[in-house]
């Protein structure tokens, strides 16, 4: 069973050292990030800092790890506003036994905290210089997209949603309905099962905000109805769509939306396929090609091993009919005929000890062994 890992994070540029330290013990981590209650406001400030997080797990750190940055520690709740699951180990990148052991208590951690640095002592920090975009929060935030297998770009969208967010989150999932126009469609998950993986991962970050996951059957969903929204968050992708929201809701006598734009993570794998450069869900679904999606089906009716029909009887008996027949419901057909008329083709090992058995009269002017003349010789 994979074990889930909470690590304390205070030093910034030694994350990556941590995260290969424990990679090889975890399959799941929460990120908890040490800022001091006094320096978390306003919450979008971190935003710049989560993303390069996110980023870096994915392009310096094993695949084989979900990484999940908590948002809510940094409200005025603290550690109360999380709702994660079981966590079986807890990390440290500093040496804080205090708050370590208020994690303990708080989650019901088994065992004692693993301290990756026993001296140096630091706290996450933030240089307010270097904040170039907005830090205005809004009551009513709302996205849209597809979600498909939720990845880092994913998880980097929706945590900026969620930071710039007071009370209400709105998620528009598309239907197959509008996803016939993707890269393989017919691998995109169920639209309730995206739903429900995107209401976990925004209840585990956040569980302070009230989350409204819905589904949708047009690109705009409630934006064009809603008079209570304030912001969306779009990528650099769909901002034109942004616009066009705008669009609709002042022919609505709707009051346009606020429109926060994050750039596209780039992929970091590129290798082979026609895959895009950004980070997608396209990408993952062309790695699954190849792939088992899912377990067979116990069917304890049938017999473990495949059942083996000889289908044999003279011309026109209705050899053909039966093995397209057989053919349409699953089954695999072994043409004997074609196997015998192969084996003894130029380049088979049977060819030459044909020849030699029954002489050369039997080969054509092509190279070819004649069946009528071997027949002949045979009986």
């Amino acid at each position: 069973m994979t074990s889930t890992g909470l690590l304390i994070v205070s030093n910034i540029k030694q994350v990556g050292k941590s995260l290969r330290a424990i990679e090889k013990y975890v399959g799941k981590l929460y990120i908890h990030l040490n800022i001091p209650a006094e320096k978390c406001q306003p919450l979008p400030i971190w935003g710049h800092l989560i993303s390069q997080l996110y980023v870096d797990h994915n392009q310096l750190s094993s695949k084989n790890i979900s990484l999940s940055i908590l948002v809510g520690a940094l409200r005025e709740q603290g550690i109360n506003a999380l709702q994660i699951k079981p966590v079986d180990m807890l990390f440290c990148d500093s040496h804080y036994p205090e708050l370590c052991d208020s994690m303990l208590q708080r989650f019901k951690i088994p065992g004692q905290p693993i301290y990756l640095e026993e001296e140096n002592n630091t706290i996450v920090g933030f240089d307010h210089q270097n904040l170039n975009e907005s830090t205005k929060m809004y009551d009513t935030v709302v996205v849209g997209g597809t979600f498909d297998r939720i990845h880092v770009g994913h998880k980097i969208f929706l945590t900026q949603a969620v930071l710039r967010c007071c009370r209400r989150l709105v998620v528009g999932v598309t239907t197959n309905q509008m996803n016939k126009s993707k890269i393989l469609p017919e691998l995109i998950l169920p639209v309730e099962t995206r739903i429900s993986e995107i209401r976990d991962f925004l209840t585990e970050i956040d569980a302070s905000l009230q989350y409204e996951v819905v589904p949708i059957n047009d690109p705009f969903g409630p934006t064009q109805t809603d008079p209570n929204m304030d912001l969306i968050v779009v990528s650099a992708e769909t901002l034109k769509g942004g616009h066009k929201v705008n669009e609709i809701r002042a022919k609505k006598n709707l009051r346009p939306l606020e429109i926060y734009c994050i750039e596209l993570v780039e992929s970091s794998d590129l290798g082979g396929g026609p895959k895009e450069r950004k980070m997608s869900s396209s990408n993952t679904r062309i790695d699954l090609l190849g792939t088992r999606l899912r377990q067979p089906e116990a069917r304890p009716n049938l017999c473990d091993k495949p059942y083996i029909i000889g289908l044999t009887g003279g011309i026109a008996s209705g050899k053909s009919i039966m093995c397209d027949r057989l053919l349409k419901k699953g089954a695999q057909i072994l043409d004997c005929d074609k196997i015998a008329h192969q084996i003894y083709e130029p380049d088979q090992v049977c060819y030459q000890k044909i020849i030699n058995h029954f002489g050369k009269d039997i080969v054509n002017k092509d190279g070819r062994i004649d069946r009528k003349k071997t027949w002949c010789s045979c009986f």
